[in-house]
């Protein structure tokens, strides 16, 4: 990554970029070029051509699998947890999760036609997704960092109850992940060239997705309460994995 990010600063500057990866390219060049393609408009030899093309369709394959199983996963504990319906749940005679794998096509759907129809590069749409997805890896690292003192029982039974110099591990984790995502976020804000160029567009997008998720959460539970099931009881112990 270094090695291209020096071929891409040295060959074509700070300024293009900035307009390639933040949609600010002449209307008459198309869609922003991708960094297989500059790479290999550089060096000008065809084998690194080849590699260069290789490592993106290949790239693809996995990362697709990856993202088309993690929405139904999440969407199957939601489900147990009974923060969703259980029919999300449910599965076909061959274990196909139909409901939640329909859920996910029509979100990634509606996603790609936000992309190209209202905000008009895709490439935004990653930033906007990737900041609000930093939101979870901070709660995630609090909850790691407060898990081994508030839930000490808990804690000693895990599996992951090794301690450094007297500290829990699961601490130095959680610090990691919420120092990581306070850089991302720094450094999204501070260099343009990395897409986010309407930084007040960011506190909406991502304002809006932290407040879905509250008002998601707090009806869940308060319908669950209404029918007599108190889903706090679920946070009571440890899930399987």
């Amino acid at each position: 990554m270094l090695v291209f990010a020096a071929i891409f600063f040295s060959s074509f500057g700070k300024p293009f970029l900035t307009a390639a990866n933040g949609g600010g390219l002449p209307t008459e060049l198309g869609s922003s070029a991708a960094y297989f393609f500059l790479s290999a408009a550089y060096v000008n030899n065809t084998a690194f051509a080849i590699f260069m093309v290789l490592t993106f369709v290949l790239f693809w394959p996995v990362i697709i699998a990856e993202t088309m199983l993690q929405p139904p996963r999440t969407m199957f504990a939601w489900s147990f947890d009974g923060i969703m319906p259980k029919s999300v749940a449910k599965v076909t005679r061959r274990g196909v999760p139909l409901i939640a794998t329909v859920i996910t096509i029509a979100g990634a759907i509606a996603a790609y036609a936000w992309a190209v129809y209202i905000a008009k590069n895709f490439f935004q749409v990653i930033v906007y997704a990737t900041l609000a997805q930093l939101i979870t890896h901070v709660l995630i690292g609090t909850s790691a960092i407060s898990f081994p003192y508030r839930r000490r029982a808990l804690y000693q039974a895990s599996v992951s109850n090794k301690e450094i110099v007297g500290v829990p591990l699961v601490v130095f984790a959680g610090i990691g992940a919420i120092l990581t995502s306070v850089f991302l976020y720094w450094a999204f804000f501070h260099y343009p060239f990395f897409g986010l160029q309407a930084k007040q567009n960011i506190i909406y997008w991502v304002g809006g997705a932290i407040l879905f998720g509250l008002l998601w959460y707090f009806g869940a539970r308060m319908i669950r309460r209404q029918a007599g099931v108190d889903i706090d009881r679920v946070y009571a112990e440890i899930p399987p994995e």
